[in-house]
C-alpha cells in the first residue's frame, strides 16, 4: 500500500516513479498475490540469442 501512495504522489508532482529496490522485491515476495504478479512480470534482459555481436 505504500508504494502506491508513493507512485500517486509522484505522478500529482509530474515526477518519475521511484525505483524498485531489493527489499521492496523481496516484501512483495512474501504474500502470495504478489508474488504471482511479479512471476508474470517482463523484464528487458539481453539475449543470448541475439546478443550484440560487440560484446562477444
Amino acid at each position: 500500500m505504500t508504494g502506491t501512495l508513493i507512485y500517486s504522489t509522484q505522478r500529482k508532482k509530474n515526477l518519475p516513479p521511484p525505483a524498485f529496490t531489493d527489499s521492496d522485491l523481496k516484501e512483495g515476495l512474501r504474500r502470495s498475490w504478489t508474488a504471482e504478479l511479479i512471476g508474470h512480470l517482463l523484464v528487458k534482459y539481453e539475449s543470448e540469442w541475439y546478443a550484440d555481436e560487440a560484446l562477444s
